[in-house]
């Protein structure tokens, strides 16, 4: 129940976000494995160029709080599996195209305990959106 009050609750956008994220992840997924990270970035970033930039802070923060939830969202939800990588560049994606300046980051890290661990994750303003709060403090940034 409380996920279709939830539902309910998503205004215009969130769900033009969700539904665009639950057919873009799988392939921003194929993308990945045969085009590769590199490739795969240019065309997402070529295709959100068209866009004009976004207006004030407030709103900027807002639709990237609500763009994050409903990747997010898609993420756990979608048939296809996804990882953090294939979130990270769709919270990418959808917030360049509508002129949010953001950070696309990957990470490593190399412990004792876990051994060699890459996660990515999106930051606004220093701030991280998706990926967790832990991503800036616990990984050294690649790209």
């Amino acid at each position: 129940m409380e996920l279709w009050r939830k539902a309910r609750d998503l205004n215009r956008l969130q769900w033009q976000s969700l539904a665009f994220s639950l057919v873009m992840l799988p392939l921003i997924d194929i993308s990945l494995r045969f085009a590769g990270y590199k490739r795969s970035r240019s065309v997402l970033a070529a295709l959100s160029r068209s866009r004009s930039p976004a207006t004030s802070d407030t709103d900027i923060n807002q639709v990237a709080e609500q763009m994050a939830r409903v990747v997010g969202v898609a993420g756990r939800r979608s048939p296809w599996p996804t990882t953090c990588l294939r979130q990270a560049l769709m919270l990418w994606f959808l917030l360049t195209r509508r002129g949010i300046v953001c950070e696309l980051r990957v990470g490593v890290e190399n412990s004792v305990t876990t051994g060699f661990v890459a996660h990515a994750w999106v930051e606004l303003q220093g701030r991280v959106l998706i990926g967790g709060e832990h991503a800036q403090a616990r990984y050294v940034v690649l790209v």
